[in-house]
């Protein structure tokens, strides 16, 4: 006996399993664009350079802003075609943080670390003062580049050079372009 593969009206071929897998993909993409232009609470977005404005995140209360931006030809803000954003002018004063302090018994030392913004360099150099009465116990550290301030880290001093009671410490900082001072924290040294 002779198989014959002829299509009846009505009945499944070997063919329909191969068409509802092409139709999976065709009906993903038309729910994914339906959704898409359906969302209507999405804020348009459009570059800066077409004046249009860009809402910043978080932004709920349906007012539009307009960000700062600087036409570098022209010398004035605008917010119009051509124009460059910028960022806002950086304090002229250098702040010096002691941001961290403290009495490590694990390494049986003291370890502390700051920064000093708004300054971003490398080579500068961090220096940790600890001050007891009339006795001053200092460590250096070169100054590293961070994202939007310049780091002092690995200041540390072995508890052996210190006497037992509490220390004062401040963060010095010093560069060829600033300089400053933190302001004091204590640190218990035990016995």
């Amino acid at each position: 006996m002779t198989r014959v593969d002829a299509a009846v009206p009505g009945h499944p071929t070997r063919r329909t399993p191969l068409l509802r897998l092409a139709a999976v993909p065709v009906v993903a993409l038309a729910v994914l664009l339906g959704s898409a232009a359906c969302s209507g609470d999405r804020a348009e977005q459009a570059t800066p350079a077409t004046g249009a404005t860009i809402p910043q995140a978080g932004t709920t209360s349906g007012a539009p802003t307009q960000p700062t931006v600087t036409d570098r030809s022209a010398g004035e803000e605008s917010g119009g075609a051509g124009a460059v954003a910028t960022d806002a002018p950086r304090p002229e004063d250098t702040d010096v943080v002691l941001s961290f302090a403290v009495w490590d018994p694990a390494t049986s030392s003291v370890q502390a670390s700051g920064y000093v913004s708004p300054l971003v360099e490398d080579g500068g150099t961090c220096t940790l003062d600890l001050t007891q009465g009339d006795r001053t116990v200092s460590v250096s550290s070169a100054a590293l580049a961070d994202a939007t301030t310049t780091a002092c880290t690995d200041l540390v001093v072995p508890g052996e050079d210190l006497a037992a009671g509490t220390w004062v410490l401040q963060l010095h900082y010093a560069s060829d372009t600033a300089e400053g001072t933190s302001g004091a924290l204590s640190v218990e040294v035990p016995a």
